[in-house]
């Protein structure tokens, strides 16, 4: 059941929201309802919920601050506003933080409703993306090694392309004394190295050269990570080893090439 929260100052529009909903055939349950805007506030952040539909004239808070605050906290929650007439300033401010839609006063039942179904598909497009991540993050290592060999194509690995969109991509090559040894223990200290969420590492053991994979959002920061790298690698590893950088592509399915560099 996907959980919604209702909120309008006036009980009577509350009571007419309620008895214009489709609760059972769109697997819907109301667990919340608020009469202003500190209450949507304290009861969104306070439950599980999915969607909240909110008018915009409240007491207190209005509606759209209301969903500023919680958007920034619950990004991926299904926001929908209500008013009593066209207001092309909140209209705006409603496009910044990703209301799925804005309707206006006497609800139409049809149009409420297929708002919502709206919001349940966008939701069960969140969860299915989720579920890509997952999936690829459980194989990632595979995955990179079949592309860096050249193994893979577009066709194969379609919802990878969507995963890792706007990402740039550099294979570095450690040459390392002893990777024979302990690669997986190895792996583990240099995949946790001074990770953050504008690049992330990928270890391999191709033909045995130990291979990381750099994931970046900004590719000038090529040269600052591999020295990081490099130095941390010689504390965490206490071994001579030598990186050699390949160069930056913005195609996963080119990193073969910046393998090969």
């Amino acid at each position: 059941m996907y959980k919604l929260i209702i909120a309008d100052d006036e009980k009577w529009i509350l009571r007419g929201l309620k008895a214009k909903i489709n609760f059972h055939d769109l697997g819907i349950e109301l667990i919340a309802e608020a009469e202003n805007g500190k209450q949507l506030l304290a009861v969104a952040l306070s439950n599980d919920v999915d969607i909240i539909i909110s008018d915009i004239k409240m007491p207190y808070m209005d509606g759209l601050s209301c969903f500023e605050e919680i958007s920034a906290i619950k990004p991926n929650l299904k926001l929908v506003l209500i008013s009593g007439f066209e207001n092309f300033h909140f209209a705006k401010r409603a496009l910044s933080i990703d209301v799925v839609d804005y309707l206006l006063k006497p609800i139409n039942p049809i149009e409420l409703n297929e708002v919502l179904k709206k919001c349940i598909d966008k939701i069960q497009h969140d969860e299915i993306q989720s579920l890509d991540l997952l999936s690829f993050q459980k194989n990632e290592a595979a995955i990179f090694e079949e592309i860096i060999k050249g193994n893979m194509q577009y066709t194969q690995t379609a919802e990878l392309t969507q995963i890792l969109t706007q990402k740039y991509f550099s294979a570095m090559v450690i040459s390392l004394s002893n990777i024979h040894n302990d690669f997986d223990s190895q792996k583990e200290s240099l995949a946790g190295i001074s990770l953050n969420s504008s690049y992330s590492f990928v270890c391999l053991n191709i033909n045995n050269n130990f291979v990381v994979i750099a994931i970046l959002n900004d590719p000038t920061q090529l040269v600052m990570i591999a020295g990081k790298l490099l130095r941390t690698a010689k504390q965490v590893l206490q071994c001579n080893l030598s990186i050699y950088v390949g160069e930056v592509v913005n195609n996963i399915y080119d990193l073969h090439h910046s393998y090969e560099s």
